[in-house]
Order: structure tokens, then sequence, then C-alpha cells
């Protein structure tokens, strides 16, 4: 149970970091156009 716990809290916290990721990585990809 306490294994299942963890990687819930694993995923929340991966998704948490992707989708605060996604607004450099486009400015990224801009300035690279640029």
């Amino acid at each position: 149970m306490i294994g299942k716990v963890l990687l819930v809290a694993a995923a929340a916290g991966l998704a948490v970091v992707v989708v605060a990721s996604i607004p450099d990585i486009l400015r990224y990809k801009r300035m690279r156009e640029m």
C-alpha cells in the first residue's frame, strides 16, 4: 500500500515538473528559431 502511495506521489511530482517546464521549452525553441 505504501508503495502505491509513493508511486502516485512520484507521478504527480513528475507531472508538475513537466507542466512547469513547458513554457521554458517553448521559449527555448522560439529563441533557437530567431
